[in-house]
This record gives structure tokens, C-alpha cells and sequence, in this order.
């Protein structure tokens, strides 16, 4: 495990008993059974929050040319909706709307060393995600594709499976880790460096707050659980978008100068 890994790893840990035995302590104040909490004067190490280095548009590019069908299909839609790798992986046609132009996220493939579940969203929520002309016509010419493969194997392609699958047939969902490797090697082929699958997702992010829509909207098409958390992701876009902002009204006002009447 690199080490910056295993620095985080180890701070949730300590972070998570500091929590557990704070609570018990203050519990025991409370009965009478102690005369402080000396858990209050620790201080557990600061969360370092991984980097990110979302893909400049150019990158992007690269990176669909050199995918195959299938894999550019969950890119483009990871890229257009901002979606988690989990998400995808468990979203069903089902949760495909193509003549209403959105789908639904109401699941997540979710996975350690012992198994694989498919379990509610990371807030546990469900919310619609509206998507543009472009992901529409992907998503249609990419179930005619799927459908058709599904038949030549005597298969049919219901609104149970999966929209993406690495099997024809689309009857199994893709693993995370799987996604990943398959998106670290066609970084590796097209010599893009430092992005990962998830940063797809912050780049969403960053283009929407550039281009001014509100964090209310960012926040529920990422499906954080508070806008605060979205706020806090993506602070230098907010304050840039802050700075423009002075500069439209510092144009609209104007002071007189000294000896105007």
C-alpha cells in the first residue's frame, strides 16, 4: 500500500477511536463515574483529503478516441452526469429514461476482499439525473448495440440488466476495481498522467460550478448528502466565480471622481 494510503487509512482509524472513546468518557461524566473527559484534550490528526486532478477537455478527448465502444459509453456518462463508479456499475435500463432524458440512481456496487453487494446510494438516497442530447443518443445506439449482442447469444436484454456489463448479455455488473484498472491502463496508453476514474467525476463538478449554476444543483446531481459538502470540494471554483462577480458589479456602478457634481 503506497504510503499516502496507508497515512489516511491509519488517521481514520485513530479519528474513529478518539470518537468512540471520547463518547464512552463523557458518557461516564455524565454518571458520576468520572470528573472529566480527558479525551477532550486530544487531538487526533487532521484528515488529509486526496488530491485531485480533474482531466482537462483535451485529455477527455484522448481518452474516448482510444476507448473501445462499450467503455466509452460509461466514460462519456461518468464525465456528463458526474456519477459514481459504483453507481454506474449498478445502474439497470430500468433506470434509463431516454424519451424523458434522464436516469435514475437508486443503487451502488459495493465491495471488500470477501464480497460484492449491491446496496443503496453513499447518502442513501435516490435521485434523477438529467441528461443532455449528446449522452441521450449515446445511451440509445449503445442499448441498440447491447440488445443485439444479447441475441446473437439467445439472450434478451430486459430492464433488469445492467447498462454496462462486461459480459454480452449485460446479465452481470461490472466489479469498481475492474473499472479502474481498465480506465489506469487507457490512461497508460494514451500517456495521460495523474488522473484517476473518480477525478471524471470532479470534473463534472468544477465545470458546473464555473459556469455558475447554483451549489443547491451541483450538490443533488453529484448526490452528496449536504451542499455544504459540495461547497467544500470545490471552494477555489466557488471563490473564483465570487471574483467575477465583484468584477460584473464593480463595472455596474460607477463612483464619480473627485470635482463631479
Amino acid at each position: 500500500m503506497p504510503s499516502s494510503a496507508w497515512h489516511r487509512k491509519a488517521t481514520s482509524t485513530i479519528r474513529k477511536a478518539h470518537l468512540v472513546i471520547s463518547a464512552a468518557l463523557a458518557q461516564a461524566v455524565r454518571h458520576d463515574l468520572l470528573d472529566r473527559n480527558v479525551a477532550l484534550n486530544a487531538e487526533p490528526p487532521a484528515v488529509r483529503g486526496k488530491q485531485t486532478r480533474p482531466p482537462t477537455i483535451e485529455e477527455l478527448t484522448q481518452l474516448l478516441d482510444a476507448a473501445d465502444d462499450n467503455f466509452r459509453v460509461f466514460l462519456f456518462v461518468a464525465m456528463t452526469t458526474g456519477a459514481r463508479r459504483g453507481e454506474l456499475a449498478a445502474l439497470r435500463w430500468r433506470d434509463v429514461d431516454l424519451k424523458g432524458r434522464a436516469i435514475t440512481i437508486r443503487q451502488s456496487v459495493a465491495e471488500d476482499r470477501a464480497s460484492i453487494l449491491i446496496k443503496d446510494t453513499k447518502s442513501h438516497q435516490v435521485r434523477a439525473v438529467a441528461l443532455d442530447d449528446e449522452t441521450v443518443a449515446m445511451l440509445t445506439a449503445h442499448r441498440e448495440r447491447v440488445g443485439e449482442l444479447a441475441r446473437e447469444c439467445a439472450s434478451e436484454l430486459t430492464e433488469e440488466r445492467f447498462v454496462f456489463s462486461p459480459r454480452p448479455g449485460n446479465d452481470t455488473n461490472y466489479m469498481p476495481k475492474v473499472l479502474s484498472r481498465r480506465f489506469t491502463r487507457l490512461c497508460e496508453r494514451t500517456k495521460i498522467e495523474g488522473v484517476r476514474l473518480h477525478d471524471l467525476r470532479h470534473f463534472a463538478g468544477s465545470q458546473l460550478v464555473a459556469a455558475g449554476v447554483d451549489i443547491r444543483t451541483v450538490s443533488a446531481r453529484l448526490g452528496h448528502s449536504r451542499p455544504s459538502i459540495t461547497l467544500d470540494i470545490y471552494t477555489h471554483r466557488v471563490q473564483d466565480n465570487d471574483r467575477a462577480a465583484a468584477e460584473v458589479l464593480g463595472r455596474l456602478i460607477k463612483p464619480r471622481t473627485n470635482g463631479e457634481r
